[in-house]
């Protein structure tokens, strides 16, 4: 499995960009939200859904505490140390060859990380990606809870980084065992102030469905293609017939959840 810091000379990750690609905005998909949210679990998915398609897009983890993306996915970049100073000069070394070479990327700082806020913050770094032909996207994973709209306050104060393709994911996964469904569950968050306003200006809510296998699949550090399809590695059995119905009807719901941003998916 390669690790790499940085994409490589030419910009890009496998085969060359078609014309058409050439000609589209690249994508810089950042995924938002506190640790446990998700974040990790719908990268993957926005990974393998391009990989299915054949297209191409870099893969950027700066989780300083839990970075797993590496088990899962190949030639994940990685910062080769895990204080602000080191990120900070990674993610801007990404980004500069994203500019001069434009292609898609996902990105995870970890839950909460605040060295993009700080680089927004300074460098006004909504307004260098849009002006470099660079469609920034993000995607805010939320629970029930009131505090996981923190994270998408501090971005949204003054448009720090608030682009038009914002994305709020009520992640039902995160539903306590025994509660009801979205629209109970997540009244409060839906109700708040922050999370109305954020929809005011043009931000989509999405509720992503619950994939009840995700343990047994991480654990056998399986795709969910693989999972449905009942693979299996790691010296474990494949899921059960039960499981993989789970996850082959988990990756259709998922299709029809996101289906009203799947223009700003790579």
């Amino acid at each position: 499995m390669s690790k790499r810091e940085t994409p490589p000379a030419d910009g890009k990750a496998g085969l060359p960009l078609s014309p058409e690609e050439a000609l589209a905005l690249a994508l810089f998909v950042f995924l938002a939200g506190r640790g446990g949210a998700g974040k990790t679990l719908l990268l993957r998915w926005i990974v393998e859904r391009a990989i299915a398609a054949g297209r191409l897009l870099v893969i950027a983890d700066g989780d300083r505490t839990n970075r797993s993306l590496p088990l899962f996915l190949d030639g994940v970049l990685t910062p080769n140390g895990a204080d602000d100073a080191t990120v900070w000069r990674w993610l801007e070394a990404i980004i500069t060859r994203m500019v001069a070479d434009r292609f898609n990327l996902v990105l995870d700082l970890g839950g909460g990380d605040l060295v993009l806020k700080r680089i927004a913050l300074e460098l006004a770094l909504q307004s260098l990606l849009e002006a470099s032909g660079i469609a920034p996207v993000v995607l805010h994973l939320l629970s029930p809870e009131l505090e996981s709209l923190a994270y998408l306050a501090a971005l949204e104060d003054n448009g720090l980084f608030a682009p038009e393709r914002t994305a709020l994911i009520l992640n039902e996964g995160l539903v306590p065992i025994g509660h009801g469904n979205d629209e109970t569950v997540f009244a409060a968050v839906r109700e708040h102030k922050i999370f109305k306003a954020a929809i005011r200006r043009g931000a989509v809510p999405i509720v992503m469905p619950q994939l009840k296998p995700a343990f047994e699949i991480n654990a056998r550090h399986l795709s969910f293609a693989d999972a449905a399809a009942g693979k299996s590695k790691e010296g474990l059995p494949p899921l059960g017939v039960f499981d993989r119905q789970r996850t082959a009807l988990w990756l259709v719901a998922m299709e029809k959840a996101f289906e009203p941003v799947a223009a700003w998916l790579p």
